[in-house]
C-alpha cells in the first residue's frame, strides 16, 4: 500500500462559457486567481474561496449537464 495520501483535490470542470461560470462562482465568494486566453477566447480559469478551489475549462463541444462527471457536496 502506498504511504502517500491525497490531501487536496481541485475539481476541474468543463463548461460551455468560462466567463459566465466565473460570474456564478463569484456569487458564491470565489475570486479568479489565474486565466488563460487562446485565440481571443477565455479557455481556462482558476478560482479560490478561502481553502476551496476550482478550475474551469472551456469545453470543446456541447455540455450536457446531465452527463457532467463532477459532483459537488457540502
Amino acid at each position: 500500500m502506498p504511504t502517500d495520501r491525497v490531501s487536496n483535490l481541485i475539481p476541474f470542470v468543463q463548461v460551455g462559457d468560462v466567463d459566465r461560470s466565473i460570474g456564478f462562482y463569484r456569487v458564491l465568494g470565489f475570486e479568479v486567481t489565474d486565466t488563460y486566453v487562446h485565440e481571443g477566447k477565455l479557455d481556462f480559469a482558476a478560482l479560490e474561496s478561502a481553502s476551496a478551489q476550482i478550475m474551469l475549462v472551456r469545453a470543446g463541444g456541447p455540455v450536457d449537464p446531465r452527463q457532467q462527471g463532477v459532483r459537488f457536496y457540502r
